[in-house]
């Protein structure tokens, strides 16, 4: 069994913080839209939801760190090669779903179903129309 890195206390801390902060972006986004515009609980989510923006980011620099240690070599063919196409794939993978549940949703409350979805969707994601949460 090999032996396992301890873990890194600041890291985790980021982590946890960045996680409360996703949780502060969905609940005050959800205030942005229920509240009239310019009234105290609308900008009391826009504060908050201006306060806890640092969590994307945060989450990209922790995967940098645990990803790529300094003693470890990683070439610039490797990342495009390897690392590059799985998160393409992975993004395309997502975002034709999300298009399959966005049909689905509009189906099931409307009794609507667009002509072609399943080629339509699969060009709309080839297009990279998608989702903009995805990115």
């Amino acid at each position: 069994m090999p032996l396992q890195k301890p873990r890194d206390a600041a890291l985790d801390c980021a982590k946890l913080a960045a996680c409360v902060a996703v949780v502060v972006i969905h609940m005050s986004g959800y205030g942005l839209s229920l509240f009239p515009v310019m009234s105290f609980s609308w900008l009391s989510s826009a504060f908050w939801d201006s306060l806890a923006r640092f969590a994307v980011p945060v989450f990209l620099m922790c995967t940098g760190a645990l990803m790529l240690p300094p003693e470890r070599e990683l070439p610039i063919r490797r990342i495009w090669k390897d690392y590059f196409l799985r998160v393409l794939l992975i993004l395309f993978f997502w975002s034709w779903v999300y298009y399959l549940f966005r049909v689905a949703g509009t189906w099931a409350l409307t009794g609507y179903l667009e002509e072609n979805f399943l080629l339509r969707s699969v060009t709309e994601t080839l297009k990279f129309n998608h989702q903009m949460h995805l990115y």
